[in-house]
């Protein structure tokens, strides 16, 4: 099975990524990771083939705290059928914990997908999967009738199993004070 680390975000944010995931879903666009059970999230890494309790260990011992985070809009990946996101974009705090999160992961040979590594990654939280070209602009067109920042905070790291999406742990991360 797959897994992931992902960011949690503050009940704000999580609220309103629910309401636009609730927009989509209300107008047949594609299928929001809601629908899968997933969290509105911040995918961190990735690991196609991983032991889970090597990386139970890695996100109990990942130095990372509750950080400031805004979601804008849009970004897309296109494919046969095309994937809405919001672009995240990430505290200076979070920019250095993936750094180090990734150090780790080479430095321990931790099989991940590279796609999420330091350079490659485009940190977004997903709104639609599996949209179908006729309904892609009418996606696009929710997305840019909601608020231009959602802003806020990541309050939590999970590690998830997919699919279907199963939490194998999860933390609460404390503040800096800052």
């Amino acid at each position: 099975m797959a897994h992931a680390i992902i960011l949690t975000l503050n009940r704000t944010l999580d609220s309103e990524v629910r309401q636009l995931w609730h927009d989509l879903e209300a107008a047949g666009i594609g299928k929001t990771p809601g629908q899968f059970d997933e969290p509105p999230h911040i995918t961190f890494s990735l690991f196609p083939a991983a032991n889970p309790e090597t990386l139970i260990k890695l996100v109990n011992s990942m130095s990372i705290t509750a950080s400031r985070v805004r979601l804008v809009p849009f970004g897309t990946f296109l494919g046969k059928k095309h994937v809405l996101y919001y672009t995240a974009i990430l505290s200076e705090e979070l920019l250095q914990a993936h750094a180090q999160h990734y150090n780790v992961l080479r430095r321990e040979k931790i099989e991940h997908d590279p796609i999420f590594s330091p350079g490659n990654v485009v940190f977004h939280c997903t709104m639609a999967v599996d949209v179908e070209e006729e309904r892609f602009l009418d996606g696009i067109n929710i997305c840019l009738r909601y608020k231009d920042i959602l802003d806020g905070s990541v309050e939590g790291i999970e590690l998830i199993e997919f699919f279907p999406v199963k939490v194998i742990c999860r933390r609460t991360l404390v503040t800096t004070g800052r």
